[in-house]
């Protein structure tokens, strides 16, 4: 047997062992080292493509409202912010959602952390669904949330601030079946 062939194909047209095995080590091993470092590949989870400046404070809590409402809140309120008819009911334009004064804004904080039930009307159409309550979801997270809904889709309104949802969580320590729309009109 002759290792040192004068190129790789030579004699019966087969690859060297030695040559084989060099190959085949040389590409595990570009791939476990590719597979090992693939933030640095891929730009949307590196920090090579992140901005130069750091985001301002204003637009950390929208940025982490919307990672919440993607993950809890889209499947029925929509991207779009739509809702689907007469399950879900819209975020845009929503009286619910740009309620100014401080008892629908704790209407729409305890809302997020308890859950809705039964009919309720939104914009002149009702809308017999079930939320869920997200009261595993911190008060950041929730204001932040509330915040980017109140903002988004063409929504003009204040963002909540971590304080309101501290001071309703803390006001209603334990609850277990969500609202109805009469026990929201009662709430202090």
């Amino acid at each position: 047997m002759n290792f040192f062939r004068k190129s790789p194909s030579d004699a019966d047209g087969t690859l060297p062992f030695w040559f084989s095995s060099g190959l085949l080590i040389l590409i595990c091993w570009a791939g476990i080292t590719f597979f090992a470092n693939i933030a640095e590949f891929r730009s949307d989870i590196s920090d090579a493509s992140a901005p130069v400046s750091p985001p301002t404070v204003k637009d950390e809590p929208l940025r982490l409202g919307r990672r919440v409402f993607e993950a809890n809140c889209v499947i029925c309120h929509q991207t779009s912010g739509l809702g689907v008819p007469s399950r879900c009911p819209p975020l845009v334009n929503s009286e619910w959602v740009l309620g100014q004064d401080p008892h629908m804004r704790r209407q729409l904080v305890a809302i997020v952390l308890y859950g809705l039930q039964g009919p309720v009307t939104v914009r002149g159409l009702v809308y017999n669904g079930n939320m869920p309550a997200w009261n595993h979801l911190s008060d950041e997270e929730i204001a932040a949330v509330l915040s980017y809904i109140r903002s988004s889709w063409g929504n003009r309104a204040s963002p909540l601030a971590v304080e309101e949802v501290f001071s309703l969580r803390k006001s209603i320590p334990f609850r277990v079946e969500p609202w109805t729309w009469s026990e929201l009109e009662k709430l202090p």
